[in-house]
């Protein structure tokens, strides 16, 4: 189901079944959003457009066996080892109409009910949670929170992020920078794509160089936003965040046509690290306690430049 939108002369269009992909947003006649041929009736749901990603972000491992197994971790206390796609299960939930009202700001805000299926949670994801997504849709800005409620007995690690496709009008890059508030790099092993353990310094401004191929996560953030400028476009997209948000992810293969520009919370690879029974005490994702609730924050906002 893909429900539509128009505001102050933008178009929006949310795929519900992609976990409520923003997959399109045409301001002025343009697109902010990337999407491949197809999408989203075919592909991944994290291909194109803003996918958002819950409870995990990037690749979860299991390392109880050799070689680690994709899209799998261990809970302590679990005799089986439980299943965690890539990016987490949006698409897999189930997820109702939203509530439409208006925004003060002649906007629309959409909130949508989040459910896990029960067979999702046997096998993915044994805490239970309340979660709602509300976007607030102005004409150039979008405002994305999620909503997470434990209404559970146990603490529930969780982790959120943004995955947005930033749409470029050259994909040599030709006066495309990025202004990144990040002062370090976090390491990754090069086959698992998780943290090493270490970070490095950023010893330069982060730069877009043509011909480049980025997929980096980046720590130590600061102020708030990250900034993409599309000088031939005459466009800039700032993607904001709340201090939930502790890590930028630069996604960006060679001479493609968008720059992803991700906010995420703590704890990739946290999944793959709860197979010690004392995770709990040095969480790696964000914890929510029991009766706890939570809202993360981040937007995205075009102007021109």
């Amino acid at each position: 189901m893909i429900d539509r939108f128009v505001v102050g002369g933008a178009e929006f269009a949310i795929a519900r079944e992609l976990g409520c992909n923003l997959f399109s947003w045409v301001v002025d006649g343009r697109e902010v959003f990337h999407r491949p041929a197809g999408f989203p009736v075919r592909g991944r749901f994290y291909e194109g457009g803003n996918p958002l990603l819950f409870p995990a972000v990037g690749r979860t491992w299991d390392r109880s066996v050799e070689p680690p197994a994709a899209g799998a971790y261990r809970l302590a206390g679990h005799e089986r080892p439980l299943a965690m796609p890539v990016h987490g299960f949006l698409d897999r939930c189930r997820i109702d109409a939203p509530q439409v009202e208006e925004a003060s700001d002649r906007g629309v805000i959409a909130t949508y009910a989040i459910a896990v299926p029960d067979a999702l949670a046997r096998a993915s994801y044994p805490w239970p949670v309340a979660l709602h997504l509300v976007l607030t849709l102005t004409a150039r800005r979008v405002g994305i929170e999620l909503r997470l409620r434990n209404f559970g007995d146990e603490p529930a690690p969780y982790a959120f992020g943004a995955h947005p496709y930033l749409a470029i009008s050259d994909p040599g890059r030709d006066g495309v920078s990025l202004a990144l508030p990040a002062s370090r790099t976090v390491e990754l092993d090069p086959e698992l794509l998780v943290p090493s353990g270490t970070t490095r310094a950023l010893g330069e401004p982060f730069r877009l160089d043509p011909g480049t191929g980025h997929d980096h996560v980046f720590a130590d953030l600061s102020g708030a936003d990250a900034v993409l400028t599309d000088r031939r476009a005459g466009r800039r997209i700032a993607v904001r965040y709340d201090r939930s948000i502790r890590q930028f992810v630069i996604y960006a293969p060679p001479a493609a046509p968008f720059v992803c520009v991700e906010p995420w919370t703590a704890g990739l690879d946290g999944f793959s690290r709860l197979a010690d029974p004392t995770w709990r005490d040095a969480p790696p994702l964000p914890l929510l306690c029991a009766g706890a609730e939570a809202r993360i924050a981040v937007s995205v906002a075009v102007s021109e430049c």
